[in-house]
Parts: C-alpha cells; sequence; structure tokens
C-alpha cells in the first residue's frame, strides 16, 4: 500500500456543502493533472479533512513501478497540493496540518508552508533527488521569507 500526505484544517471552519467546497479545490487545482490523486476533502466532526496517496505501486499492466521513476511525478504532485491547499487557506483565512501516515510534518496558512513544513519537503525534495526537474509550471507562493517555497528545497 502506498504512503499517503493528508491533510486536515486546524480548527472549524463554516462552509454550506461539501460539494461546494470540493468545486472550489477543484477550480483551483485548474487544468492540472494529477499524477495519483486530487486534492478532495471530506467532512470530520466540523471540519475538513483529506489525503492523496503519493505513489503508484503497479502500472496499468500490474507491473511495479519503480519508486525512483516516479519521484519527479509524485513531487510535483506535492508541489500543486501544496499550492492549492495555499490558495484555499488565503480565501477561508484558515490553516491545515500536513501529516504522512498520520505522523505531522509541518503546517501551512494562506501565506504558504511553516518552516517546519518547508524543511521537511526539502528533505524530501533532497532524498528523491533532481525532483524538481519536471516541466510542470508551479505559480509562486510566497513564505514568510519571501522566496517562492520550493526554492529552499
Amino acid at each position: 500500500m502506498s504512503a499517503s500526505i493528508e491533510y486536515s484544517v486546524i480548527g472549524d471552519i463554516s462552509f454550506d456543502s461539501l460539494e461546494e467546497v470540493n468545486a472550489e479545490i477543484a477550480r483551483i487545482s485548474g487544468d492540472y493533472e494529477w499524477y495519483i490523486e486530487p486534492a478532495i476533502l471530506i467532512e470530520s466532526s466540523g471540519s475538513l479533512t483529506g489525503a492523496s496517496k503519493l505513489f503508484r505501486l503497479f502500472d496499468e499492466d500490474g507491473e511495479e513501478l519503480d519508486p525512483a521513476d516516479e519521484s519527479p511525478k509524485v513531487m510535483s504532485d506535492i508541489k500543486h497540493l501544496i499550492d492549492v491547499l495555499t490558495d484555499f487557506s488565503a480565501r477561508k483565512n484558515i490553516s491545515w496540518e500536513l501529516a504522512i501516515e498520520g505522523t505531522p510534518i509541518g503546517n501551512l496558512a494562506g501565506n504558504g508552508p511553516d518552516e517546519i513544513l518547508t524543511q521537511t519537503l526539502g528533505e524530501m525534495a533532497t532524498a528523491f533527488g533532481g525532483a524538481f526537474e519536471t516541466e510542470v509550471e508551479v505559480p509562486v507562493q510566497e513564505t514568510k521569507q519571501k522566496k517562492p517555497w520550493w526554492k529552499f528545497w
């Protein structure tokens, strides 16, 4: 089973319908083609949460995939997910806690990832080696340091 990145709103959020929330997330995401799973939110105890798998394990023919070959696509999905959640955060004035398989990796808000998440994502990118050599254009989101957050990777 593939690991997942999980994202949960910190605190409560008011919303009219879950369908409207997910439609807004899809609009923010635009025409980006997700490699694994798009950001989809569910309601949980008056708040919002979601999870997206990080890796495919097998191709369409059932052949096992090499994670090293998937890394650039996975990091592209993670970058886009961070941008989508940051944009949604700015619109709704909320913050998110992110985790991988239940282990917290940091928070983000409308101004981007916090220092802990930035460091964690940088470590992931280093471990994946060359993960940012993709052809996907990612809009600039600024952090407190006034640099695009992926420049810290």
